[in-house]
């Protein structure tokens, strides 16, 4: 069903339902068990609400760019199928809840994984939980070990009280859980090939990136108005400023920075 070298992930939902934090602990987990990975997000124009998505390439082999295939969706609210709908095809495994899937995709030419997501996050305390569920649900389709899974969950949510670390433990493995139970019913296997080459490679985000060009090529002075996804540049920059010595500075609004910038 799949190209064993190369799965295309996409998570679609609203936005701060925390579809950034599943991208962020997926490209972890699967960075640290040894596969090539590259992220790539998208964010509506919108100052609250709409339909954010990222995609995850994950891979044997080294990639480095956006992909218009669609190996694996998971949708986490009603609309979140909508805009991708030209992107999913036949060969693509849809998980979500039930109520979160398509009715268009009921005719039975699709794979479908449907999940009592909502119920579930409630049962493990609250709908915050979902995203951690899919980062079980997902790490189990990719055979990835659930104890290894658990202590990068520790070392991911070192801020956290012990009892919402404990909840998001349980809810990962409650969704590894499942996932042990309904791919392999399926017969749905994600599982790459792993390389220690790979492990040891740096996991940057563009704005990391962009940050430390910035520094090489002796930046000094950064005024910025924050706007996603352009704010992490600023927060990088801010984060090393006294380090390397650049001034930075958030403005009031875009005009007021680029007449700093003057």
């Amino acid at each position: 069903m799949f190209n064993q070298k190369d799965i295309s992930i996409v998570l679609s939902g609203e936005a701060g339902q925390g579809i950034q934090t599943v991208e962020r602990l997926l490209l972890r987990l699967f960075k640290l068990s040894g596969l090539h990975v590259f992220s790539y997000s998208e964010f509506m124009s919108r100052i609250r609400g709409g339909n954010n998505s990222t995609e995850i390439r994950v891979s044997s082999e080294r990639v480095n760019s956006f992909c218009e295939r669609i190996d694996v969706f998971v949708s986490l609210h009603e609309g979140a199928m909508e805009r991708h709908y030209d992107r999913i095809s036949h060969k693509t495994v849809i998980i979500g809840d039930p109520a979160h899937i398509d009715s268009r995709f009921r005719d039975g030419n699709h794979t479908l994984i449907e999940i009592p997501l909502r119920d579930t996050a409630k049962l493990v305390g609250g709908p915050i939980f979902t995203n951690i569920i899919i980062v079980g649900i997902i790490a189990s389709a990719f055979h990835l070990d659930m104890a290894f899974v658990r202590d990068k969950l520790k070392s991911f949510f070192t801020k956290a009280t012990d009892d919402i670390l404990s909840k998001n433990i349980t809810a990962a493995e409650k969704g590894f859980s499942m996932g042990n139970d309904l791919f392999p019913a399926r017969r749905i296997d994600l599982k790459l090939s792993m390389s220690d080459q790979a492990k040891g490679e740096l996991l940057l985000n563009g704005a990391d990136a962009i940050g430390m060009g910035g520094i090489a090529g002796g930046c000094n002075f950064v005024s910025s108005y924050p706007m996603s996804p352009s704010t992490e540049v600023l927060v990088f920059f801010a984060k090393h400023a006294e380090k390397f010595g650049i001034i930075v500075e958030q403005a009031e609004d875009e005009i007021c920075s680029a007449g700093i910038s003057w």
